[in-house]
């Protein structure tokens, strides 16, 4: 799952893993993504901006996924510092802006191939 409040960023990066061969469900907020994550259980990776619009945040919506769906791989991103270790969830992987998109495809296919 894709969780990205910009647009153009959010089409480009999921039209880049759909080359791939990586099924992408978009979300543009918190409360999208997780409406998408308990309508489809067998979502494997949630990768998501840390800064969106709402109450909460991807770093909020990262801990609350790893409190309910624990075998979620979970990567938050942002082109601002890296968020305090304890907004992060255990296990979560820190992806700055900007980031390489070939990079981010190995790493999400080399997760979804090992599983």
């Amino acid at each position: 799952m894709l969780v990205e409040d910009e647009p153009i960023l959010r089409m480009l990066v999921g039209d880049f893993l759909a080359e791939l061969q990586i099924t992408v469900i978009e979300a543009y907020d918190v409360d999208s993504a997780v409406a998408a994550l308990e309508r489809c259980p067998d979502i494997r990776i949630l990768f998501t901006d840390i800064d969106m619009p709402g109450l909460l945040d991807g770093a909020d919506l990262a801990l609350q996924a790893a409190e309910r769906w624990p075998k979620l791989h979970l990567f938050l991103t942002t082109g601002k510092r890296m968020p305090a270790l304890s907004r992060m969830p255990v296990g979560c992987e820190f992806i700055p802006k900007p980031y390489d998109l070939d990079k981010l495809g190995e790493r999400l296919r080399a997760i979804l191939e090992n599983e």
